[in-house]
């Protein structure tokens, strides 16, 4: 009947466009990103910089979209790269037992610039598939991939974190 068709569970029209009338809303503008998005990447920002030895400053986010998000973890990355090369610059102050911690400081530079590559391409495709996984919540067949997306963004908040261990 004409109620099933417009209420139905799963199956509503009434459903299908209040999902897409949310679903519009969030593309539409920057409130996911601003509001969602950013705040996750900064707090693991954060976190990994409050972790490290020398307790970086805390990253902050000016600016909306993507560019202020890139803008924050590159200035996070600089600050991480910073506290790399302090290692080195101690071991090479140290010549006479530092030559474990110099050598030592080069390798946690190769490992960190791969786990800060890896970090930064997840987080492209992240930004990415971010609209795609958005759309894709609009079924619950298609729900699974907005999760997926999520999980990425999540990934790289964690992994800042880890980066914040690894520094301390």
């Amino acid at each position: 009947n004409a109620a099933d068709f417009l209420t139905g569970d799963k199956k509503g029209l009434l459903l299908l466009m209040f999902k897409t009338t949310v679903i519009i809303s969030l593309l539409k503008d920057t409130w996911l990103i601003d509001n969602i998005i950013s705040p996750v990447m900064q707090a693991g920002l954060n976190i990994g910089a409050k972790l490290s030895v020398t307790g970086a400053t805390m990253a902050t986010s000016s600016g909306s979209g993507y560019d202020a998000i890139f803008k924050m973890v590159n200035e996070s990355v600089k600050q991480f790269n910073d506290q790399v090369y302090e290692t080195i610059a101690i071991g090479n102050a140290m010549i006479s037992y530092g030559l474990i911690l110099f050598v030592f400081g080069w390798i946690l530079l190769v490992g960190i610039s791969f786990y800060i590559v890896d970090i930064l391409i997840r987080l492209a495709f992240g930004a990415i598939l971010l609209p795609f996984g958005v759309a894709c919540a609009i079924s619950n067949q298609t729900v699974g991939y907005t999760k997926n997306i999520w999980n990425i963004f999540l990934n790289v908040f964690f992994s800042f974190i880890m980066l914040g261990i690894i520094l301390g």
